[in-house]
């Protein structure tokens, strides 16, 4: 963790942004799940996502 934020310390901001949608994106093809699909489940549940995060 405390590379993390060195790294994000000594690099422009664009490409900190960058790189934590990457890492998102990542999250979310990956491992169906990341920060945005959280948020969105939490404030307005959709079906079709619950059935895709649940499928295996």
């Amino acid at each position: 963790m405390m590379t993390g934020y060195f790294v994000a310390s000594n690099v422009p901001v664009p490409i900190t942004i960058a790189g934590g949608l990457l890492l998102d994106l990542f999250l979310l093809f990956w491992f169906r799940d990341s920060l945005a699909i959280n948020i969105l489940m939490l404030t307005y549940p959709i079906e079709g996502i619950k059935n895709w995060q649940m499928f295996r």
